[in-house]
């Protein structure tokens, strides 16, 4: 866990997507956080897609097509 004691100043929190994508960056904020608890396992998606460089583009059909077990299903569905 990164110690940002010293920046609460600069964070501002959210709670749900609206107010993610709504809030705007004003005075000393320079991040916009949105917490939330995401079921699922993620790291079967990461571990299934190729990556060549440091960002991927995953495409609908693509996602579709890789297998996962219950939890990686459930990953594929919040993306």
């Amino acid at each position: 866990m990164v110690n940002i004691s010293h920046g609460e100043n600069q964070i501002e929190c959210v709670t749900n997507f609206q107010d993610f994508i709504s809030t705007h960056f004003y005075g000393n904020t320079n991040l916009i956080c949105w917490t939330r608890k995401l079921i699922g396992d993620f790291s079967e998606i990461v571990k299934q897609v190729e990556v060549n460089e440091n960002l991927v583009e995953l495409h609908q059909d693509e996602l579709h097509e890789l297998n996962f077990s219950e939890q990686g299903q459930l990953a594929r569905k919040i993306l």
